[in-house]
């Protein structure tokens, strides 16, 4: 059975509190209130209490919006509960967040009822409640709404009585942002049972039909913002290479960063055709096709639990029914030597006995013993210089499929010719990390086998895993940063010899980086992902950290990964809210690991709008008549969640304040107004006042010679939490008619007298 916590009360509740629906000061909702964005969608663990009729036990009729009135209810009897539940879960909001409607026929006829609600349909907490009815009511008795506070049922039919969900914050095991389980449970209204305070409670009882509380709906105020869903990511797995007959089993899977996947889908999409096995699995498998070599390809998609398809992604299966012909490596012999070529590594996919067909394609004709055996002799003819015998070797199966074409190069060695060390001149490499020299590229052009020799020529001392290997490695010291390591690589044919050097920089492990996001808004108790942009220039695998560094503490999901998850809280006054939060990235250079931090900002405003600046306007675009005297201006347009200051920064304009020249004397041409703040209006908003005039002359009949001014204003706004800055202009045109004045682009400060 479900466990449920009484909330004990913390402070003296005495009334009288809320009046009835209609009344002022009345907290009842109406059933029509466009506050309500949702209602239960079902219900469960009826348990109807003692007297109530077979007809009144209707579950259904409690889900959906009130109907308000006595008969479109569920009775709950003496006793009783029932739990509803929500399509999405029920959000802690600013005030109340959900109501709950009975269909009580008066104000004062009020069968009243616990309310509990839970986060995951096992651990209940009841609302703080209080009731002040001084005695008992009898089955018809009156109860004065002012007496009740936290109990269903306070209010007549087609009115909500509302609840808080922060009236419950600070319990461990309830989340205030996902309640999907709200319990109603009858009060026996005979004193029996007592509220949050250890009053009794009394309400009419004991009725009979439809007895103890009759349930019309629960409204949702408050509804949990669901982040839009996101599409899994399917991965079909490594390609292979496999062999004709055999169980091949595909290596899909999926991930889903918001949920579960729910199905896989393969289909195949190239290639002889082949029955699936366990095809709604990760891992299917089939058998090979064995009429041949070929290439299958197949497709997988993942579909998660909200039924959102993942890109198809690919796998290539290689078929091999052919065998595979290995005639051996390349070598030297000298005249009239006696060697044996060697095909026995040749495989066949089935494992099956094979013949060997030997045919020479290049060089002085040289007889071999036996063309169909694995590994024939020959005598190598003499040649009066270095001359390349090649032979071809092609092996067949019993199914008679034969392999494509191996060759072996057999030198003639006259003359012995140097060999070639090959290595790069110079390298880089991290310190602390595992040095790879390669010297595999060096050969010998008799095909003699090569033996290599190693030696370091400056540097910090270093040891190496095989001074005589092709590609001996070493580990750089931590120490050696900034230095550099020179090696010399000697290889042999035994009797020649030729030598490479090289020179490696050793550097230091670079720190990732992180691109933030730009400062992001929301609204409160809305779901936000923060996406990292992180990116190492090693190309190191990285590694995440996210913490919080600022603002309401919220709960982090995803702390260790470059999505982070987090509900932003609730805004208590409706002041705007900044969440600052820290993502580390370090690299996974185990060595030398290095990590870089970057900081995201999230702003929560009450509606999820920015303080914007990018609309602002002046109240007069233009001053006319141009009488020197000064005209207020003041910003509009700025717009925000909250009230702002707004403060002038700087007045310009295109002419110079004074030139008595044209008769412009005066000066300065624009004065900043600043308000006091007061406690009815402590965010001031300055105001400019502007001088109307413009220099030039007017001689009768003529027009006049100047170009009209442009003021430029320059302000900002802060509401405490956001703040931006913009600019606004005013023209004193040329004449009255308005012609359009033409800005010189020269700038001279307004306020300054002269």
């Amino acid at each position: 059975m479900a466990a449920c916590l009484l909330v004990s009360a913390t402070d003296l509740h005495a009334g009288p509190f809320a009046p009835a629906a209609g009344q002022a000061g009345s907290t009842a909702i109406a059933k029509g209130s466009p506050l309500f964005t949702a209602w239960a969608t079902g219900w469960q663990d009826y348990r109807p209490g003692t007297d109530v009729d077979a007809g009144w036990q209707t579950p259904p009729k409690a889900l959906g919006p009130a109907v308000g009135d006595a008969y479109d209810i569920v009775s709950l009897g003496n006793g009783g509960s029932i739990t509803l539940t929500f399509a999405q879960p029920i959000a802690d909001g600013d005030g109340s967040d959900f109501a709950v409607f009975e269909n009580s026929l008066s104000d004062t006829f009020l069968e009243l009822a616990w309310v509990e609600v839970s986060s995951n349909g096992t651990d209940f907490y009841r609302f703080p409640n209080y009731s002040y009815t001084p005695s008992k009511v009898g089955a018809f008795g009156a109860v004065d709404p002012t007496n009740i506070d936290g109990l269903a049922g306070k209010y007549r039919q087609g009115y909500g009585t509302p609840f808080d969900l922060s009236d419950l914050s600070g319990i461990p095991d309830l989340d205030l942002n996902n309640i999907g389980y709200v319990r109603i449970k009858d009060i026996l209204g005979n004193g029996t049972e007592q509220d949050s305070s250890g009053n009794p409670i009394y309400d009419p009882y004991k009725t009979t039909g439809s007895a103890g509380f009759d349930l019309d709906a629960i409204g949702v105020i408050h509804q949990k913002t669901q982040a839009a869903n996101r599409a899994p990511v399917a991965d079909a797995g490594a390609d292979q290479t496999v062999n004709g007959g055999s169980v091949v089993r595909l290596q899909g899977s999926a991930t889903d960063s918001d949920g579960v996947i729910a199905a896989y889908q393969w289909s195949q999409t190239a290639g002889s055709g082949v029955d699936l096995a366990d095809a709604a699995t990760a891992t299917p498998s089939f058998a090979a096709p064995t009429g041949g070599d070929g290439v299958l390809e197949f497709q997988l998609v993942a579909l998660d639990n909200d039924g959102a398809s993942s890109d198809a992604d690919s796998v290539r299966i290689t078929v091999r029914n052919k065998p595979l012909a290995v005639a051996g490596d390349d070598r030297s012999a000298s005249p009239q030597e006696t060697l044996a070529l060697d095909g026995s590594a040749s495989q066949d996919p089935q494992g099956q006995a094979l013949g060997y067909q030997w045919t020479q394609v290049a060089g002085p004709q040289a007889a071999l013993s036996d063309a169909h055996a694995a590994r024939p002799s020959l005598t190598v003819p003499v040649a009066a210089v270095n001359t390349q015998m090649s032979f071809q070797l092609v092996v067949t199966d019993p199914d008679g499929n034969a392999s494509d074409p191996a060759v072996v190069n057999i030198m003639i060695k006259v003359v012995n010719h140097p060999p070639v060390a090959e290595l790069p001149e110079s390298l880089g490499i991290r310190a602390g990390a595992t040095l790879v020299l390669d010297g595999t590229a060096s050969y010998d052009p008799d095909f003699d086998a090569l033996g290599y020799a190693w030696e370091q020529t400056s540097g910090p001392a270093v040891t190496l895993s095989s001074p005589t290997a092709a590609k001996p490695t070493t580990v750089v010291p931590l120490a050696a940063l900034g230095q550099t390591l020179g090696f010399r690589l000697t290889v042999s044919d035994g009797s020649l010899r030729d030598s490479r050097e090289t020179q490696v920089a050793v550097t230091a492990n670079n720190p990732p980086t992180i691109t933030p996001e730009p400062r992001r808004l929301a609204a409160p108790n809305q779901a936000v992902i923060l996406h990292a942009t992180a990116l190492d220039p090693d190309g190191d695998a990285l590694h995440y950290q996210w913490e919080q560094t600022g603002g309401p503490a919220v709960p982090l999901q995803g702390a260790d990964g470059p999505e982070l998850r987090l509900t932003t809280p609730a805004l208590a006054d409706g002041t705007a809210q900044s969440l600052t939060l820290r993502l580390t990235a370090t690299d996974d250079f185990g060595p030398d690991p290095r990590s870089a931090s970057a900081e995201f900002n999230l702003l929560v405003t009450a509606d999820g709008t920015a303080l914007d600046c990018g609309s602002a306007r002046p109240s007069r675009a233009s001053l006319w008549p141009p009488n020197q005297g000064f005209k207020p201006v003041h910003i509009l347009g700025v717009t925000g969640p909250n009230a702002y200051t707004l403060a002038i920064d700087a007045v310009s304009q295109d002419e110079p304040v004074r030139n008595p020249k044209l008769k412009d004397k005066t000066g300065p041409d624009a004065k900043i107004v600043k308000p006091r703040a007061t406690a009815k209006e402590p965010k001031t908003q300055q105001s400019v006042l502007l001088r109307a005039e413009r220099q030039g002359r007017a001689r009768k009949g003529q027009p006049f010679t100047g170009n009209g001014r442009v003021y430029t204003v320059r302000f900002s706004a802060n509401d405490g939490v956001q703040s931006c800055q913009g600019t606004i202009t005013v023209q004193v045109p040329p004449n009255k008619q308005g012609t359009a004045v033409l800005d010189t682009a020269a700038s001279y400060k307004s306020t300054q007298k002269r």
